[in-house]
């Protein structure tokens, strides 16, 4: 699976592990709007079943829904894979700051 990013808040713990990880370097810590950063972070397809009416099982994927958006980050244009829902929260980041 291809390297992705989180989109996450300063000094939460999940940024805190990105800091104090041995896998993961400042340089791929990229700081987004005043408030958010992007950390690496793998994302995983799950394993599941669906299941007919008859109780019938066979085997499926839940993918990441993933997509790739370049990004204006410390005044450079990057590219970056992250969820949806990540493109989004940095939608509604970069909103408020064209409101201000």
């Amino acid at each position: 699976m291809p390297q992705t990013y989180s989109l996450v808040k300063k000094n939460s713990k999940a940024h805190q592990d990105a800091l104090t990880s041995r896998f993961v370097q400042n340089r791929d810590i990229f700081a987004v709007g005043e408030a958010h950063v992007l950390i690496p972070h793998t994302r995983e397809a799950n394993f599941g079943h669906n299941v007919s009416h008859a109780k019938n099982r066979t085997n499926r994927l839940f993918r990441p829904n993933l997509r790739t958006m370049t990004l204006d980050v410390e005044g450079e244009k990057k590219s970056f894979s992250i969820t949806n829902r990540d493109a989004r929260t940095y939608k509604k980041i970069m909103a408020s700051y064209v409101q201000e």
